[in-house]
């Protein structure tokens, strides 16, 4: 089994639309009402959702969530950070070891934790 579908709750659809399909390679398959829902497929054939924020809601989410992006080589790693940071995106930290891997994090939007990470062979030991 694997988690294949994900929905955020933003308070600009398109805003998160455009990021998402700029820097991670989503595309958008359906929008619904005035900008109140998008429906974008990723790599993997991972379906995000979209969606707005009601009027009175927050635009936060816990302390701590996040969800990350996997990439296949510290080489990727490095090069996400590089687009992002052309692409204007604030970012805090360059990328570095953490727990096994490489990772950074971005707060897309300004507000949601996005990390980014490659998981580093693990030393041999004789």
């Amino acid at each position: 089994m694997q988690i294949k579908h994900l929905n955020l709750v933003v308070p600009d659809v398109p805003q998160a639309q455009t990021f998402f399909e700029t820097f991670f390679d989503f595309r958008c398959e359906q929008r619904k009402g005035s900008n109140t829902l998008a429906i974008l497929r990723g790599p993997n054939d991972f379906v995000l959702v979209i969606s707005r924020l009601a009027a009175d809601d927050p635009a936060t989410y816990p302390r701590d969530f996040h969800f990350g992006f996997v990439t296949d080589s510290p080489e990727q790693v490095q090069g996400k950070y590089e687009q992002l940071r052309a692409g204007g995106v604030a970012l805090e930290h360059q990328p570095r070891v953490l727990h096994g891997s490489l990772v950074f994090y971005v707060y897309a939007f300004g507000y949601l934790l996005t990390e980014v990470s490659c998981p580093l062979p693990s030393p041999q030991i004789n």
